[in-house]
């Protein structure tokens, strides 16, 4: 009696089948007449087909060798009535049925890939070959490189190489990486289908862009004057070997405030404080600089690399719980919205303000080399900057009501000196809002240089002036304000009436120096006298 097969009846085996063996419940021995062979199901013509006498024989089993079977499919295997006997010449009534002994070669393994990962990548050095191994206990048929720029707002592309010889390579231009890098991984098919990763699981590799020689790079152009309308903010995106503010400024030295200036802001101890020339220059803080005369050169950043932050490794930074002078980390634009949305317990209600033509704005975005002015209700340890290069994305903005029945209206209060201009003020209602700090509600930044400022005292918050005011709706309130400035003579209040609506409520100004009231439907301006007024 057969009591076993190798294979067993009826099992799944990967490709390079070589060998089967029979054993029986007693010694038998082979007829040298009949024959053993294996078919493929459906085929009428055996694969292997070998006499039953050619085995090896031990004990009571016969095994036997045959050339590898690696196609994938259906077999089963047919011994011939009277191929085996035992020592009474009973003869075994054979497996003659398509039936009866079967096995499925199947490959369920996945190609292994090996790669060392290319960490780096020369600007200007035109395209780098990025090759992989790969083996599989079949054959693999074709590999793919999956990647995207770094900054990662766009899909992923990919380029597909016949695997020759275990190997493919893979072409990676210059125009396939971002201002940081690449962000990529390996995936390898094989003709049964299986697919395999490099990395494992759900990873990437990196290769982030160097800059040397003549690609080193440099701090924008700054406009020259030395006026407070030529500050500006900025940043260094970049890892620097040596961050001393005498060696990235080298070509302005010496330290002349009448020449070049770069200041940066403290928080601590309240009230903030302006620090002249800081001993480094830090990624992730922001400078105002001003520089007098026109550089004769560029400010080169030597020594500097591409930062190695990807999505899943952003860079953080600590925030205190008041005004924050910070840079963006990364030489692409960042949507403020993607930090508050990376940090939703981080009480970062107000946008950025940064700084240029000698006034603050309000922006939703922070630009490549630039820094600005962030709020935080509290202290923030290790606050994420998402590596989302938003340069060319589309900023939704919330959509303002003006008129003045409307229960979320808003009106934007703009304030003119000289050359001075502040925008950032206004007042509003929503039913949403507090009378004391809420989402609405905006933080005044520290005062400069020179400064123009429309705002609400709030001694009750720690900020203590705000530029907008949002107010529960209700029928009747009074905004008191105070409008400042270190420089003596008029100014102008403008403001927007055409929104207003067709309705019946109003809007006025009340001068209380000069104990003068202005509806504001009928005038969209009023000259105030400075440096100090109460409206």
């Amino acid at each position: 009696v057969l009591v076993s097969t190798v294979p067993a009846s009826g099992v799944s085996i990967i490709p390079g089948l070589t060998q089967i063996s029979v054993t029986f419940d007693e010694e038998i021995f082979a007829v040298t007449t009949e024959n053993i062979r294996i078919y493929v199901q459906g085929n009428p013509t055996p694969i292997i087909n070998v006499p039953a006498s050619s085995g090896t024989k031990s004990g009571n089993t016969y095994t036997y060798d045959f050339p590898a079977i690696t196609t994938l499919g259906s077999y089963y295997v047919i011994i011939d009535q009277y191929a085996f006997d035992d020592q009474w010449a009973n003869s075994y009534d054979g497996i003659v049925t398509p039936t009866g002994w079967t096995f499925e070669i199947v490959d369920n393994e996945a190609p292994v890939i090996t790669h060392t990962e290319v960490t780096s990548f020369e600007k200007g050095g035109g395209s780098v070959n990025y090759s992989i191994g790969v083996t599989d206990n079949v054959a693999a048929t074709n590999a793919r490189m999956i990647f995207r720029k770094i900054g990662g707002q766009q899909t992923y592309d990919s380029i597909t190489m016949v695997v020759s010889g275990g190997q493919a390579q893979f072409q990676v231009t210059e125009s396939m990486l971002d201002e940081m890098g690449i962000e990529y991984y390996f995936k390898a098919n094989d003709v049964a289908g299986n697919v395999g990763r490099s990395p494992s699981g759900t990873g990437s590799y990196h290769s982030y862009l160097n800059r040397t020689g003549s690609n080193v790079p440099s701090l924008p152009n700054f406009t020259p004057g030395g006026d407070v309308s030529n500050y500006k903010i900025i940043s260094v995106p970049f890892i620097i070997s040596n961050r001393s503010i005498n060696e990235i400024f080298k070509s302005l030295l010496p330290q002349d405030k009448q020449r070049w200036r770069v200041l940066t802001y403290r928080a601590d101890p309240d009230p903030g404080q302006w620090l002249d020339y800081p001993s480094t220059i830090d990624r992730g803080k922001g400078y105002f600089i001003n520089v007098k005369d026109v550089l004769t050169e560029s400010i080169k950043l030597a020594d500097s690399q591409s930062p190695s932050n990807n999505t899943g490794s952003p860079f953080t930074m600590n925030l205190t719980s008041k005004f924050n002078l910070i840079g963006n980390p990364y030489p692409f634009s960042i949507r403020w919205q993607d930090v508050v949305d990376a940090n939703p317990g981080a009480g970062i209600i107000d946008p950025p303000k940064t700084f240029s033509n000698g006034s603050y704005s309000t922006v939703t975005t922070i630009g490549a080399f630039e820094g600005a002015f962030v709020y935080s209700e509290q202290s923030v340890s290790s606050l994420i900057i998402p590596v989302k290069n938003a340069s060319g994305a589309r900023v939704e903005q919330p959509q303002a009501h003006h008129q003045l029945d409307h229960p979320e209206w808003q009106l934007e209060l703009t304030l003119a000196q000289g050359m001075l201009e502040n925008k950032l003020s206004g007042i509003g209602m929503n039913p949403e809002a507090k009378v004391t700090r809420d989402k609405f509600d905006q933080i005044a930044p520290p005062r400069f240089i020179d400064y123009l400022e429309l705002n609400f005292s709030h001694p009750e918050h720690a900020g203590k002036w705000f530029c907008w005011d949002v107010v529960p709706y209700q029928d009747e309130y009074v905004w008191d304000i105070t409008i400042a400035s270190n420089l003596s003579g008029l100014a102008e209040l403008k403001w927007d009436n055409t929104g207003f609506g067709n309705n019946v409520k109003e809007l006025f100004l009340f001068d209380v120096s000069r104990q003068k009231i202005v509806n504001m439907r009928g005038a969209s301006s009023y000259i105030l006298i400075l440096p100090v007024h109460r409206i």
